[in-house]
């Protein structure tokens, strides 16, 4: 088919990108608002050199290894895509409604002042916190810095608190299910990435890799000055024993121009 060069098959890139992890394998998973979308083939050639004359050419060159590169940056930070990024796996931290009495927040040898504990439930209320006989007492002897995550500060200043001395508290707590990475569980992740084109110039086109291997690229930053990102590499693997037509990706155009 010939196709005659035009203005409108410049591009504006743009679309979703959409992964199926094998591991989990409850079909696709949007990744959000990405940024940049890449592929790339990397490959290592062989070659020889005609030393037979001076000019030194090549004499013969092959490809000896072929990599399809693939890269992605994201925006969007949720469980999935940061067990993506962490080679991790996503799972569940469920707790029960119930209360506790008389855990040990901190030991004799523990207990300090200005200094935070962390409760073994989350979500707490209706406290009461102890040193011996000693009831201490909220804002003064203490500061519940988070009850979500059952954090908190006592006060060497609030007069009752005593460093040195055993920390016992009384406490009710809700019941929650929250979603938990797992960060460097898995050592491997692989899916099928699609790619559904939708730019802001340019004709449509979607991708489908059929085996994606991830590799994660860079850190995971939680605190920044500017809206935060991921990138993932990684490579499409050869997948010609199932799609020999399209062995590492298929790009289909949907103008048809036929």
């Amino acid at each position: 088919m010939a196709i005659t060069p035009s203005n409108t098959n410049l591009m504006l890139g743009a679309g979703q990108l959409w992964l199926n992890r094998f591991d989990a394998d409850i079909g696709y998973a949007h990744l959000g608002n990405c940024t940049s979308f890449e592929l790339s083939f990397e490959d290592t050639v062989q070659k020889v050199i005609n030393r037979m004359t001076s000019a030194l050419g090549t004499y013969r060159k092959i490809v000896s290894e072929r990599v399809a590169n693939v890269s992605i940056t994201g925006q969007e930070f949720n469980p999935d895509n940061i067990a993506l990024v962490a080679s991790g796996s996503v799972g569940a931290l469920a707790q029960g409604a119930s209360s506790v009495t008389g855990e040990v927040l901190a030991t004799a040898a523990q207990a300090a002042g200005e200094r935070a504990y962390q409760t073994a439930f989350r979500n707490i209320s209706a406290i009461t916190i102890k040193q011996g006989a000693s009831t201490l007492v909220a804002g003064d002897d203490y500061t519940v810095e988070d009850a979500a995550i059952g954090l908190i500060t006592f006060h060497t200043a609030g007069g009752l608190f005593t460093a040195g001395v055993q920390i016992d508290i009384d406490y009710t707590y809700a019941a929650a299910t929250n979603p938990a990475v797992a960060g460097g569980s898995v050592n491997t992740i692989e899916g099928s990435l699609l790619f559904v084109g939708d730019p802001a110039a340019g004709g449509a086109m979607d991708i489908l890799i059929h085996r994606f291997s991830i590799e994660p690229e860079g850190g995971l930053e939680f605190i920044g000055d500017d809206f935060l990102d991921w990138t993932l590499s990684g490579e499409a693997l050869d997948d010609s024993i199932n799609n020999p037509n399209y062995p590492f990706w298929q790009l289909v155009d949907r103008n048809d121009y036929r």
